[in-house]
């Protein structure tokens, strides 16, 4: 499962054997069908026979299974991480109708995601290929576009806080824009981002540094960051159709007893669909969702504003 393991901020490559141990998880836990050793071993670019070490081991604690057909399956083993999963993450599964129903009424694909002191980490997903870009298990940083929503409600301090430890450094009108953004969210209740001008030049540009940094993944999230925050741009309220060039709209769909965000969708709007979008169907899916959410984690719902 391509990006389902967190990005170290160190720098640090980790241990290589449990990397492979979870390379093989991950690989095994996406196909429905199952895989053979060799697919195995091909996903995960090791050897065969360190493969079938890693997986003898797996089957014989329980977590791996292997079927008639000699394709491999998470096995019972894994019951007690799921349900430790499940508690840590109470809308694994439960909220996938959440996603599922914004994707049936919007025309576009989403993810939900809850939001921890440095992260957002994705746990439902709906209309998105398994493709890196948003995985369950995903860890995103929180930092703007993203960050933007989870921060909103927060008290000067804290956001002015969070805006100084954004990597890279933001210039005094990077700060500005942020500001802007952080006010339209919290005064529309969602937020909107579209491409900026420069981005289709830009992002060849920086995809290109990516691929010669690929093996350096302090580098690799660094430069993602940049990418994301150089070619997305808020689209404030007072635009026309708010909807017709946007790329993006983050949602806050709980609030915990502090007042500020507890999870948050990602939806990525279809160019095909958009431009029939109205604020009054977006805010009405919205709030859909987020009493679904609130319902669910016993929390607070989200509030949206359909003029703006």
């Amino acid at each position: 499962m391509k990006g389902a393991m967190a990005t170290t901020e160190s720098g640090a490559t980790g241990s290589p054997p449990t990397r492979r141990v979870i390379d093989v998880l991950n690989a095994v836990s996406e196909p429905d069908g199952g895989l053979t050793a060799a697919d195995i071993a091909r996903r995960c670019g090791i050897t065969t026979s360190t493969c079938a070490l890693i997986m003898n081991e797996l089957h014989h604690l329980g977590v791996l299974t292997r079927d008639v057909d000699r394709r491999w399956h998470l096995g019972s083993g894994l019951l007690p991480v799921a349900e430790g999963l499940r508690k840590r993450y109470p809308l694994l599964g439960a909220g996938d109708r959440v996603v599922q129903d914004l994707h049936s009424v919007l025309g576009a694909s989403c993810s939900l995601s809850q939001i921890e002191p440095d992260s957002l980490v994705v746990t439902n997903i709906a209309g998105l290929a398994h493709d890196g870009d948003f995985v369950p298990g995903q860890r995103f940083p929180l930092t703007p576009p993203y960050g933007i929503v989870a921060m909103a409600w927060s008290g000067p301090p804290q956001i002015e806080s969070w805006l100084q430890s954004v990597e890279p450094k933001l210039s005094d009108s990077d700060i500005a824009e942020q500001l802007a953004a952080l006010a339209g969210v919290h005064d529309r209740g969602y937020g909107l981002w579209r491409l900026h001008e420069s981005a289709p030049s830009l992002r060849d540009r920086l995809s290109q540094v990516m691929d010669a940094v690929a093996a350096d993944r302090f580098a690799a999230s660094r430069l993602t960051q940049l990418l994301t925050m150089a070619t997305l741009q808020f689209v404030p309220a007072d635009v026309a159709n708010p909807y017709i060039d946007a790329e993006f709209l983050v949602a806050p769909v709980a609030f915990n007893d502090a007042g500020v965000p507890s999870h948050q969708v990602q939806i990525r709007l279809d160019p095909a669909t958009r431009a029939n979008l109205t604020a009054e169907k977006v805010v009405g899916a919205l709030t859909a969702a987020s009493e679904r959410v609130a319902n669910i984690l016993g929390l607070r719902v989200a509030h949206y504003q359909a003029g703006k």
